[in-house]
C-alpha cells in the first residue's frame, strides 16, 4: 500500500483574526531539541528548513535567521491591534512562499518570531508549522518517538478508543470534552510544549490542595509580552478529563500569559480545562481525524519515561529591585533549600560560570542527572557565600526509588 502524504492547507484565511495567529505563536512554550516533533523533508521555496510541528499554534512561524537565509520579502502589517499583541514578533507577515512537507507543496505566509536573547539557546529550530496547515489530515501523533505521521484513514484499532470532537473556535488542536450536567470543556493538545499537564489557576489550586504532601519543583517561563514568570510543577499519579484518565504525568499551573488571554472560557463559551504538552502526550495513543473533526485517544498503561525537570528546586529570576540579576525563589525541603539557599538570595555563579545574563550555559545545570553536585555562589544582604547542592529527582512516579 502506498504511504499517505500530508495534506498541507494553503494560505491562512484573512477572515481569521491576525491577532489570533499572533497569540497562538507567542504562546508557544519552546521544547528542547530532543523534545520536539520534527517535520521531515521540510522545504520553503525549495530550500531545506528545520521545522517543528506546533499544534498549540494556529499559524506558521520562522526565526529571523531563517527568514534572512531564505531571502524572503517581508510585508508590514496594516493593523490597529494593540502593540502588545506584536511583542516578540515582527509586525507583519512574509510574502507567500511555497512550503513542502515530505513532498506535498502549498502556499503560505509566516510570522517572524524574534525571541529574546535568553531564549535563543532553546530556539534550535528554524521555525514551526501550526495546526491549521495540517488540520486536513488523518494523522497519528507519537510523542515518545517524536513523530507525526499522515495516515490514509483512521486505523481500525483506534476506532475503539475514546472519541472526541475537535473544536474549531481558536485555531489550535483542541478537544471538546464533556464535563457533566451537559457542559463542555476544551482540552488543548500542544506539541510545541515539552511539559505535561498545565491547569488553569483554579484547577491547579484545587489539585494542590488535595495533594498537600506532593513534592514540587519550579521552572521559569518567559514571554515578550509579560517577561519572566515562575511556574510550579509536581507529579500526578492520575488526573482525569471527562472520560479519559492519564496516569503518571508531570503537572503544573498554566502560564499567566495564556491564562490572562483565555480567562476561564475559550471562544464560544466552553470551559478551558488545560493543556497537554509532550510529556503528557507520551501517556496517550492519539489519532486525529482532521477531515471529519474528531480525535481518538487511548491512555497508556506502560511505565512512564523519565522526565527532564529542575532537580534543584529553585529558580532565579529578575525582580523590580534587581532587574538584571537572578533572585532566588526556593521550594521548601528541596536540594536548594537543604543547601541553605533561601528566597531573595542573588545568584552569582553556577559551577564557576558567571550568571550575568540568562543563558543555557548555566540554566541547564539545574536539569543535570540526580546525584550531581552543583556548586553555587550567592549573595545575601550584601555578603557573598558558597554552597553545594546535590540534585535529585523531585518529579517521579510513586514508589520509584529516589536518589
Amino acid at each position: 500500500m502506498r504511504r499517505a502524504l500530508f495534506t498541507v492547507a494553503g494560505e491562512i484565511p484573512v477572515s481569521k483574526s491576525l491577532a489570533l495567529l499572533i497569540i497562538g505563536v507567542a504562546l508557544a512554550s519552546p521544547a528542547t531539541a530532543d523534545e520536539r516533533i520534527w517535520l521531515k523533508h521540510a522545504e520553503v521555496n525549495g530550500k531545506p528548513v528545520k521545522l517543528v510541528f506546533d499544534s498549540g499554534s494556529y499559524g506558521n512561524f520562522l526565526s529571523p535567521e531563517a527568514f534572512k537565509r531564505l531571502g524572503l520579502r517581508f510585508v508590514p502589517a496594516e493593523t490597529k491591534e494593540k502593540p502588545g499583541l506584536w511583542a516578540g514578533l515582527w509586525p507583519g507577515l512574509t510574502e507567500l512562499s511555497t512550503i513542502s512537507l515530505d513532498g506535498t507543496k502549498s502556499k503560505t505566509a509566516f510570522v517572524v518570531l524574534d525571541v529574546p536573547d535568553y531564549e535563543r539557546g532553546k530556539m534550535d529550530c528554524e521555525g514551526g508549522i501550526g495546526w491549521y496547515s495540517l488540520s486536513k489530515n488523518v494523522l497519528t501523533i507519537e510523542a515518545i518517538s517524536h513523530t507525526v505521521t499522515p495516515l490514509p484513514e483512521v486505523t481500525r484499532q483506534s476506532l475503539h478508543w475514546i472519541r472526541f470532537s475537535l473544536s474549531t473556535n481558536f485555531g489550535s488542536l483542541d478537544l471538546r470534552m464533556p464535563i457533566g450536567n451537559g457542559g463542555e470543556g476544551i482540552l488543548c493538545i500542544d506539541t510545541g510544549a515539552s511539559g505535561g499537564v498545565s491547569l488553569p489557576d483554579a484547577q491547579w489550586a484545587k489539585w494542590t490542595n488535595s495533594h498537600p504532601s506532593t513534592a514540587t519543583t519550579l521552572s521559569t517561563i518567559s514571554s515578550p509580552m509579560e517577561g519572566f514568570h515562575i511556574q510550579a510543577e509536581a507529579w500526578a499519579a492520575s488526573i482525569s478529563f471527562g472520560p479519559i484518565t492519564l496516569t503518571d504525568v508531570p503537572i503544573s499551573n498554566e502560564s499567566p500569559i495564556r491564562a490572562s488571554l483565555l480567562g476561564t472560557n475559550y471562544p464560544g463559551g466552553a470551559n478551558y480545562l488545560g493543556t497537554l504538552g509532550l510529556a503528557a502526550l507520551k501517556r496517550l495513543d492519539i489519532v486525529v481525524d482532521g477531515v471529519n473533526g474528531v480525535a481518538y485517544l487511548q491512555p497508556k498503561k506502560t511505565p512512564p519515561p523519565s522526565y527532564d525537570h529542575n532537580r534543584l528546586g529553585a529558580v532565579f529570576v529578575p525582580t523590580e529591585a534587581h532587574t538584571n540579576r537572578g533572585v532566588a525563589c526556593v521550594v521548601a525541603d528541596s536540594p536548594a533549600y537543604e543547601a541553605g539557599v533561601r528566597d531573595g538570595d542573588i545568584l552569582l555563579q553556577v559551577d564557576g560560570i558567571a550568571c550575568t545574563a540568562w543563558s543555557e550555559s548555566w540554566l541547564s545545570h539545574f536539569h543535570r542527572r540526580a546525584g550531581t553536585k552543583l556548586k553555587l555562589t550567592l549573595e545575601r544582604d550584601g555578603k557573598t557565600f558558597k554552597t553545594t547542592a546535590i540534585l535529585r529527582d523531585i518529579l517521579h512516579p510513586e514508589g520509584k526509588k529516589r536518589e
